[in-house]
């Protein structure tokens, strides 16, 4: 195993005991991102380059805490090793998803690697119902797209009102909604954040675009963003709190982009449950595969 990943291992169970840790993702520099929720569903044997870590965590019947806590906790304590995105259900839950064909967790459940294991087993997994899957996906995106150009038009009107603060916090909304169905089309898991930072970790592995909305690679970029991450709480509770009408121009501009995104690769998403007649896609090669072949 990775070095970095084997010691994320290490401190999750030291400071959580979960009943199991799933690998479903990992990228690289000049790589194409890999996970099990896209073709060819699998991961190569390139760990040794990988950067940035998805797992799923399954923790114990009796572990009541709220998932925000665990992910605050368990990213604070392990993000001195490697990047991780970690997903998060209770063992009694993830059981019941796979007695009744929950399509992520019977992509977990066949291709996901087990990175530690309590012992306790798993029922046994139902099909997945594929038509139902998708529809349940596209009512979801319907309701969801409306939502985010509602969002839309209430930072509009909170604009015109010169209430800037606010005009933000429907537009953090908007975002919130669209990387939350984004996610839950393609992997079949909802998020349950606020953290749009996360999201983004969540959401960039599944598409360029989205990674490149919010870059934050400079001073500018990285306050206008903690800015937007902060309306969420502070437009609604703190009265000192600023943001400027160029700001939410921005935010606009960008968010209205983030819906396009989303609504094109709903649209196009093909839901890959493999069948044995399928052929199997390869992702784009890695750079540095490249250079060696050449």
């Amino acid at each position: 195993m990775h070095d970095h990943l084997q010691k994320v291992v290490t401190t999750i169970t030291h400071l959580i005991q979960p009943e199991k840790i799933y690998l479903l993702g990992l990228s690289s520099p000049g790589c194409a991102a890999q996970n099990i929720f896209v073709h060819p569903h699998s991961l190569d044997n390139s760990l040794s380059e990988a950067t940035h870590f998805d797992l799923l965590i399954i923790t114990r019947k009796n572990d009541k805490r709220p998932f925000y806590e665990l992910h605050e906790f368990i990213e604070k304590r392990c993000k001195a090793a490697v990047s991780i995105s970690i997903f998060i259900e209770q063992i009694h839950v993830f059981d019941e998803w796979l007695t009744v064909g929950n399509a992520f967790a019977r992509r977990v459940f066949d291709k996901g690697i087990i990175l530690f294991d309590a012992g306790t087993p798993w029922s046994a997994p139902a099909a997945v119902n594929f038509a139902a899957e998708v529809a349940e996906v596209q009512k979801d995106f319907k309701f969801s797209n409306e939502n985010i150009t509602e969002f839309i038009a209430g930072a509009e009107l909170y604009k015109i009102r010169k209430q800037f603060g606010l005009a933000a916090f429907m537009l953090h909304q908007a975002a919130e909604t669209a990387y939350t169905i984004f996610v839950k089309a393609i992997t079949g898991y909802r998020l349950t954040t606020h953290n749009l930072s996360r999201m983004i970790r969540f959401a960039s592995p599944f598409s360029t675009e989205i990674a490149a909305l919010f870059p934050r690679n400079n001073e500018s970029e990285t306050r206008l963003f903690q800015q937007f991450q902060n309306s969420y709480i502070e437009a609604r509770y703190r009265e000192d709190f600023m943001m400027t009408e160029d700001q939410i121009i921005i935010l606009n501009e960008r968010v209205r982009k983030l819906q396009l995104i989303v609504r094109q690769t709903i649209a196009r998403l093909h839901y890959e449950f493999e069948e044995p007649s399928k052929e199997i896609v390869q992702p784009p090669a890695c750079k540095k595969d490249i250079e060696r072949k050449g």
